[in-house]
């Protein structure tokens, strides 16, 4: 998917029905969440870094260990960073989110870039 805003929502709409399709209807509203989360990190260090074209994000839901296992990988070199809360600040929360949410948690470098992924359940 390319680096633009539409892309939260259809995110959001291809982890709903993959969940569905993989009976974890249960967990669409916390994977919606996560999903938001990491993808709109994805596309600002994408578009941030300047680059004329910036590149493609991609998506992956799917069974990982009996759970689902939701990864967002984007063509950035530079990795997340769990910031200090600062609650008057309109941004900086998004991986206490994540955190709190998930099972597991984490990154991976490679393929030129990066993969954040979050285990569900």
């Amino acid at each position: 998917m390319f680096p633009v805003p539409q892309s939260v929502a259809i995110a959001r709409m291809f982890v709903r029905h993959q969940l569905i399709s993989l009976r974890y209807a249960d967990l669409i509203h916390d994977a919606n969440q996560i999903v938001s989360e990491l993808v709109t990190n994805a596309i600002a260090v994408t578009v941030s870094e300047g680059r004329e074209k910036p590149g493609r994000i991609r998506l992956y839901l799917g069974p990982n260990q009996g759970r689902p296992l939701l990864e967002v990988w984007d063509p950035s070199p530079t990795l997340p960073r769990v910031r200090e809360p600062d609650f008057v600040s309109e941004s900086g929360r998004g991986l206490h989110i994540v955190m709190s949410l998930a099972a597991e948690f984490g990154w991976t470098e490679g393929e030129g870039g990066k993969t954040v992924w979050a285990l569900l359940g």
